[in-house]
């Protein structure tokens, strides 16, 4: 980071993009470990660098397949190491407000002009979410809702020190 500054000037924005996306070789014969250079491994220390940093650049991280809303594109195989990254983005949130970090997923073909595309908006036109999956069928982000007061859902939950059946 400090040899980038030298070179680069102000960061503003840092976008962090774990593993190959070649979607044709499956995990178990991809050539690299799924916890070794990419996803959480290679994310740490560069979390840490920046989170450093009196004015730390903004965090994308990006995953292709993290946090599932639609299934994956036929052909695309899952990958646990994007879940774990995804998990950690959110760790990250908590831990280094001052990131901002973003993260978002691409649940779909990684390796398509779509994708790249799509990608691009987001990073280029921030709305201020903090957790947006890319699908086939539109633009999830996550939300919190309010729900009503239900007396026989809360009659559900067990008292403390009571065992509660579900059945």
């Amino acid at each position: 980071m400090v040899a980038a500054r030298g070179t680069l000037g102000t960061i503003d924005h840092v976008v962090y993009m774990s593993g190959p996306v070649d979607s044709s070789v499956p995990p178990e014969d991809a050539p690299w470990h799924p916890m070794d250079s990419d996803g959480i491994v290679g994310a740490l220390p560069l979390v840490q660098a920046i989170g450093r940093n009196p004015s730390p650049p903004r965090l994308w991280l990006v995953t292709a397949g993290g946090a599932l809303v639609d299934r994956l594109p036929d052909g695309v195989p899952g990958n646990s190491t994007q879940g774990a990254l995804w998990g950690f983005g959110r760790v990250v949130m908590n831990e280094y407000p001052a990131l901002e970090c973003t993260l978002i997923d691409l649940d779909i073909d990684p390796v398509s002009e779509e994708a790249a595309g799509r990608l691009q908006a987001e990073l280029l036109q921030p709305d201020g979410e903090q957790e947006i999956m890319l699908g086939a069928h539109g633009r999830y982000v996550a939300r919190m809702r309010g729900m009503a007061d239900d007396s026989a859902a809360l009659s559900a939950v067990a008292a403390p020190g009571r065992a509660n059946a579900c059945g």
